[in-house]
């Protein structure tokens, strides 16, 4: 009954184990509970009861969510193809950023082959379409309404909101939009609009083209002044979600691209921002060809950003991703080569200019080699000719077999001539053929024809031709070798040529990759810096020294994971994207970086997985211990006399007092250190809160500024006031601007609080508590008479070891924390948007001469009036944090106080070996038989994904044993009728 396989599990177990192995505990607790109903009014079997309820409803996290975020064209829907291993899996638009919409890609755990792909497009509500509905009617004048149709304008708010109508109402009669808020019912009741309000379509494909062309028609979006008479749905559309079985996927990572930087649509910021909130990892995409000059990727996170980052502890969570590193000029990067890099291309570049005069020497000896061989062919044909001429006039002259071949054509005529070769290139000297006779016969009429030369002259002369002949032939086979040799060697320096230049770019694609990872840290840690200097300003300006750093930025800049990869290399290589040129510069996936992603994204989901399955199984395994210890104390009990008996009760009172005290100790230094972190961040809110209203004022008042000293234009600023106060097309947040004086003067604080102290704190408690747990455990150990019963102690042993380390895991502490302190502090924007909230409309219904003055007076006026605006947007933040961190006081109390009455509960128990009811016999009895066989259980998991050899026959061995166990029954003499239950 050793739970060794459950132990090997948390110690090695993959993540797909461990979630095997959660789910094989589930299904355990689902047997075991129904054993020990039978007896629940036992006071242990109560307690386990409900441990086993609690662990039941303890989550895994099923996701792990990442945001994309990245301005139109950066490459975000290729990266995310090329991650998924899919050329077009996400869907795109014609139009701007600020018409994409959410766009979510998970595990999809439907088998179906027919559905391998799956989607579902979420239409905002009737409530979120006419709240929009309100805003684009504001924005679209009746000036920007023609006779039939809605034409083009210069200004973006017009623009944005006419084709945000046409696009939904293309056949609209325009005469609708001069009744005002008049025609929101109206459109919003529209048949073709009303039926998609609120409703979810789902989508299913057997391949991501079938689905990328179902969910085009929902995304796809015509360019401003294109009239069509179909309807567009993109502009209601909240959310897209995508399911598909890419492997990167299976962990539970899910992928969200977020463009909404700039979305007018209320409904889709909000999902943008819960997603935010929500994130494990921030992806910040930019392309490599502009990411490092104008910091792009840097200016997607702006101050904001970066300050809700800080507040999140999330600052260690961002990645940096340059995209296009395909995208690149040789000759420009190479000029900015210095040290090795530059070595190494200059090397290339000799070696490059050598290959190519060789090749070209090489081209040239070829075309001369074709040339000479056309030309001593010819000769050959020609001393044919000459013998057929020769004897065919001499009359009564046989022609040998082998001469009449020659004179029958045996030799080829001259072969066309390679492109290669210039046409004016002259044979080589060495082609022509001297004569072996003294005295050549080349012109047959001047034979005898009356047999005046004998026929031995005759021969001859034909002889002569013949070797002339056979000559011309060695000739012209010596030059077919050497064409041969010649035009393998110039393929072969083709092929190094090609590679050279494949080298050369790759050189400069890593030369160009490895200067914007260190540029993109340098500005990312730059940019960090920038923020903590300006708190530490805030907080003490007369002690401020920026020489002094807030925090290691230089470990920050290591931590700081950056990519520079080719999504289009990446999908060539995989076998996508077959219509495409091979691109050059990567020779294999790896060279592209997405696989290096992609594992990077595993790691994230896995570890986040790994982390709370182990919390899970531990705790699991804490319950079984428990059960263990309970049925091993029943089956062999420890024989103690009387006096022993007194003895060991007054050495365990001793050593549990000794325990209770010290973990009382503990407890009260970690709640000590709570209130202490407590009273600082909230004392300091509300000590940041107390200049901010001085600070609101001279916000406020820079709204009203020239332009170019930073105010803002008219249109912009009444655009932000028909939103409440949010202008996205131009980035303007009113609401959020006000916070940024609470954001400077809490963020260190903040930071400090919720990502070092209150983990530091838990930590200090887990070590302390568990060493303090350590020692008892081998106190005793070391009792003699303890150890009569090996069994007993040994399980006893087992679970204080599995205490010890539940103690010192916060896993799941952390994230509760992280979860309510990054929802705390968002509560302070909705509240000052609440208070700002009744100035919006009036701002933006003023008119006439002097408009813009009136709007100033007004905010100012409204400002002042609230002078204690932010004591108030504070006062739910204060209840969260007081409310979260009492919660954690009680939750660490009742798992203390959990741990040490277990332990009192089962030490006594084999100390004082009490005896048992009956039906509590019975039910450990089925227990026993439950539990023998559950360690097999997790072996099998083991064996089942090959983590080690031989696991199989260790499993069967320990299911052997169980059973051998279950032969040992629980000594009668132990056991009390039900009405003698112990209440113990």
């Amino acid at each position: 009954m050793a739970l060794d396989q459950i132990k090997q599990l948390l110690a090695k177990g993959s993540v797909k184990q461990l979630m095997a192995g959660v789910d094989t505990s589930l299904r355990l607790i689902d047997e075991i509970k129904p054993v020990l109903k039978k007896s629940e009014s036992n006071a242990d079997v109560s307690k386990w009861m409900s441990d086993l309820n609690k662990l039941q409803k303890q989550t895994i996290p099923k996701q792990t969510v990442v945001g994309v975020f990245g301005n139109t064209g950066a490459g975000k829907s290729s990266l995310i193809n090329a991650v998924l291993g899919e050329d077009s899996l996400v869907p795109t638009s014609g139009m701007r950023a600020c018409t994409a919409v959410v766009t979510e890609l998970s595990w999809d755990e439907n088998e179906d082959p027919r559905r391998k792909y799956i989607a579902e497009v979420q239409f905002i509500t009737a409530d979120d379409w006419a709240a929009e509905l309100r805003v684009i009617i504001d924005d679209v004048p009746l000036a920007g309404v023609q006779a039939e149709t809605f034409l083009p304008s210069s200004d973006p708010e017009v623009a944005a909101a006419m084709a945000k109508i046409s696009a939904v109402y293309p056949d609209l009669d325009h005469n609708v939009l001069k009744q005002g808020a008049g025609a929101i019912d109206q459109l919003v009741g529209y048949p073709s609009v009303k039926e998609l309000l609120g409703v979810t379509n789902h989508l299913y494909a057997d391949s991501a083209q079938a689905l990328h062309a179902q969910l085009n028609p929902f995304i796809d979006s015509r360019q401003n002044g294109k009239s069509t008479s179909s309807m567009s749905t993109w502009p209601l559309i909240k959310v897209v979600r995508i399911f598909t079985r890419s492997p990167v996927l299976e962990n539970g990572l899910v992928l969200v691209d977020l463009p909404g930087l700039q979305d007018s649509n209320a409904a889709r910021c909000a999902v943008a921002e819960n997603y935010k909130e929500k994130c494990s990892g921030y992806w910040i995409v930019a392309p490599i060809t502009r990411g490092v000059d104008d910091k792009s990727a840097q200016a997607l996170m702006g101050e904001s950003f970066k300050r809700q980052l800080q507040m999140d502890g999330g600052i260690s969570n961002v990645t940096i991703i340059y995209t296009k590193t395909d995208d690149i000029t040789v000759t420009e990067i190479a000029k900015d080569l210095n040290g090795d890099w530059k070595q190494e291309v200059d090397a290339i570049y000799t070696r490059t200019e050598k290959v190519e005069r060789l090749i070209q020497e090489k081209i040239n000896d070829i075309a001369q080699l074709k040339t000479d061989i056309d030309v001593a062919e010819l000769a050959r044909a020609q001393k044919g000719k000459l013998i057929q001429e020769t004897t065919r006039r001499i009359h009564g002259v046989r022609v040998s077999p082998r001469k009449r071949r020659l004179s029958d054509g045996a030799i080829p005529e001259a072969k066309r001539k390679s492109p290669a070769i210039d046409a004016d290139i002259k044979p080589s000297p060495d082609v022509g053929v001297k004569s072996s006779s003294p005295t050549p016969v080349s012109d047959p009429e001047a034979i005898d024809a009356d047999g005046a030369s004998s026929q031995r002259a005759i021969e001859l002369v034909i002889e002569t031709l013949q070797q002339d002949s056979d000559k011309l032939k060695e000739t012209c086979d010596d030059k077919k070798k050497r064409h041969a040799t010649s035009d393998k060697e110039r393929k072969e320096l083709k092929t190094e040529l090609n590679n050279l230049r494949t080298r050369l770019k790759k050189t400069c694609i890593q030369f160009r990759n490895n200067f914007s990872r260190t540029t993109a840290r340098q500005q990312f840690v730059r940019g960090i810096k920038e923020l903590d200097d300006e708190v530490a300003q805030e907080q003490d300006e007369d002690n401020f020294d920026p020489s002094q750093d807030q925090r290691d930025y230089g470990e920050l800049a290591r931590q700081l994971q950056v990519f520079c990869l080719s999504s289009r290399a990446y999908l060539k290589l995989s076998g996508k994207l077959k219509q495409d040129e091979v691109v050059s510069g990567f020779e294999n996936l790896d060279d592209t970086e997405v696989p290096l992603l992609q594992q990077r994204a595993r790691e994230l989901a896995d570890g986040i997985r790994a982390s709370a399955c182990r919390t899970f199984l531990n705790d699991m395994a804490q319950i079984l211990r428990s059960l263990q210890l309970r049925i091993a104390t029943n089956g062999d009990p420890l024989k103690l006399a009387a006096n022993q008996k007194r003895k060991e009760n007054r050495v365990l009172t001793k050593n549990l007092d000794a325990l209770t005290e010290e973990l009382a100790k503990a407890e009260s230094e970690l709640f000590a250190s709570l209130k202490q972190s407590e009273n600082y961040v909230l004392g300091n809110l509300k000590f940041g809160c107390g200049s901010c209203q001085k600070e609101a004022e001279n916000i406020v008042s820079g709204w009203f500024r020239p332009h170019k000293e930073g105010g803002y234009s008219f249109g912009v600023f009444r655009a932000a006031c028909k939103n409440g106060g949010v202008n996205t097309k131009s980035g303007v947040d009113l609401n959020s601007e006000l916070i940024k004086p609470v954001r400077v003067n809490t963020a260190r604080c903040w930071e400090e609080v919720f990502t070092k102290n209150i983990f530091e704190a838990l930590e200090d408690f887990g070590r302390k508590s568990s060493k303090t747990l350590e020692d008892f455990r081998k106190n005793m150990e070391d009792r003699d008479l303890l150890n009569q019963t090996a069994v007993s102690v040994t399980a006893f042993s087992e679970l204080v070891k599995g205490y010890e380390q539940t103690l010192q895991d916060i896993t799941n502490i952390k994230n509760m924390v992280t979860e309510e302190q990054r929802t705390a502090y968002r509560l302070i924007q909705p509240a000052i948007a609440r208070i700002m909230a009744p100035l919006y409309p009036d701002c933006s219904k003023e008119q006439g001469n002097g408009t813009f003055k009136r709007i100033k007076a007004r905010v100012l006026q409204h400002v002042a009036a609230h002078s204690n605006m932010y004591t108030t947007a504070i006062k739910d933040v204060e209840t969260r944090i007081k409310s979260m961190l009492e919660n954690l006081k009680t939750s660490q109390s009742k798992r203390n106080k959990r741990i040490l009455d277990d332990i009192k509960g089962r030490y006594s128990e084999l100390v004082k070996a009490k005896k048992i009811s009956k039906s509590l016999n019975t039910t450990l009895g089925h227990l026993r038989e439950l539990l023998d066989g559950a360690d097999a259980l997790y072996a099998n998991i083991l064996v089942a994904n090959g983590d080690k050899a031989g696991g199989a026959d260790c499993a069967d061995k320990q299911h052997d044993a169980g059973n051998a166990d279950r032969s040992k029954d629980v000594p009668m003499s132990d056991v009390k009728e039900d009405d003698e239950e112990d209440s113990d």
